[in-house]
């Protein structure tokens, strides 16, 4: 064929853009310094998840947004609670509004739709859930249903001035940091102050100290966190509240169809601190010196006014524009001839009848990828409390409140459930997310 002289304006069809490098983390692992062989996890995460089904494979990740699936042009940051997750969404319309969750749950756009704030994940509920694995003694595999070795399962156990890992799973795409604020009151519904990281690096690894993204490895990674001095949890659940000195860590990434992350509830081990006295006490008209025991209780911290802290995200991302689509004319020189039209949005391959034919054809053109750097900020509030004492009063000499070793990772398993970034689809889901039912996990809903 030749082209026409006759040329009319280009026809340009457009579809909006995605960020298409936003990887999803679940907090699939805790632990304390104090028993690193107790194993909590993020509040909604599923250890029954096999990750093989494409959208089943993100349920159970948190993302502080009311929106499930969404991307930085619709996002919503939480600063507060622990977060949906399409698990507690779910479970929320299937029990409270059965109709509408039977007639679109086998649809991916069900998520991509702000959800009720009754279908946020449930804090009591988790902590309730990982204190039943705990007394019942339960253990799970560590990497998954069937992977790796059994760990204790329970509500990790911390003491003040020591450290705590947590351990991320990146889910379609690249791993990023994550950062950890900490919620003495033990509800998620306020900060205290954030927690410095000390140390990061690829699961199957000893950590070292420091931490960039350079250090991290393609799924599985861990992060040692510091924890306060004058750390004072005082969160308590369960029946009459015997699940006491609890604090909530929320731990995420920075991606813009996020952030994902998790709630990790710890437990405080805080031993009352007794010291001896010796004091003049008389028995039988007879004084003498003899020794008690006095039980010291510290003051409890005062919290100053609200302190706003802002911190700003610089994302840099690839995106790649979807093809351009040009509507062309040209001359058909020669028979046969096939070319594309498209009716209704659908592409319809055509056949040209004769030869010299005038025919307007749709070719396509791959854009390239383009790099852009965008900033979040994000608005937070810190309630930091003072008072009582910046120092430990936790003895060391206490053997339940030393640092023990830690336990061995185990062989890490290999990266397969890893898409990469580039997913053509773009940050939510692979290729066919809505040809399947949504199968939820009522365990982990349950905080079971």
């Amino acid at each position: 064929m030749h082209f026409s002289t006759l040329l009319t304006t280009a026809t340009v069809a457009l579809v909006g853009l995605t960020d298409i490098t936003s990887a999803h983390a679940v907090i699939m692992d805790a632990w304390g310094s104090n028993n690193p062989k107790l194993h909590g996890w993020g509040l909604g995460f599923s250890y029954k998840n096999t990750r093989r089904d494409p959208l089943g494979r993100l349920l159970d990740v948190a993302v502080f947004d009311r929106t499930v699936f969404h991307d930085r042009n619709n996002a919503t940051y939480l600063n507060y609670g622990c977060g949906f997750s399409g698990n507690s969404v779910g479970w929320h319309l299937k029990t409270n509004k059965p109709g509408v969750w039977n007639a679109q749950k086998r649809k991916k756009t069900f998520f991509e739709r702000k959800a009720d704030p009754e279908g946020r994940i449930n804090v009591p509920r988790g902590i309730e859930g990982l204190s039943l694995h705990e007394k019942k003694g339960n253990v799970r595999r560590r990497w998954g249903p069937q992977d790796g070795r059994g760990v204790r399962t329970g509500i990790p156990k911390v003491v003040a001035g020591k450290t705590m890992v947590v351990m991320s799973r990146t889910i379609k795409g690249n791993a990023r940091l994550l950062n950890c604020r900490i919620d003495y009151k033990g509800n998620g519904k306020s900060w205290t102050r954030h927690l410095n990281r000390l140390a990061c690096g690829p699961a199957g690894r000893p950590l070292t100290a420091g931490c960039s993204v350079k250090k991290l490895g393609k799924v599985y990674n861990k992060f040692r966190f510091q924890l306060p001095p004058n750390m004072d949890c005082r969160g308590s659940y369960g029946p009459n509240k015997g699940i006491k000195n609890i604090c909530i860590v929320r731990c995420q990434e920075g991606s813009l169809n996020g952030p994902f992350g998790g709630c990790v509830p710890i437990q405080q081990r805080k031993p009352q601190a007794v010291r001896t006295v010796v004091v003049n006490k008389t028995v039988g008209g007879k004084t003498t010196r003899v020794t008690q025991f006095v039980t010291v209780t510290s003051t409890r911290p005062v919290v100053q006014p609200v302190t706003t802290i802002t911190s700003t995200v610089v994302e840099t991302i690839t995106r790649r524009p979807p093809p351009r689509m040009t509507v062309r004319v040209v001359t058909v020189v020669k028979l046969p001839h096939t070319y594309t039209v498209y009716i209704k949005g659908k592409a319809t391959p055509t056949k040209a009848t004769k030869v010299n034919q005038v025919i307007t054809e749709t070719v396509t053109v791959t854009a390239k990828p383009v790099i852009e750097t965008v900033t979040v900020i994000q608005k937070d509030e810190f309630e930091d409390e003072t008072g009582g004492t910046e120092a430990s009063d936790d003895d060391d000499s206490d053997p339940d409140l030393k640092d023990q070793p830690e336990e061995e990772d185990g062989d890490v398993p290999a990266d397969g459930d890893n898409t990469p970034a580039n997913d053509d689809d773009g940050d939510d889901g692979d290729d066919g997310d809505n040809d399947g039912d949504v199968e939820l996990d009522e365990d982990a809903e349950m905080g079971y």
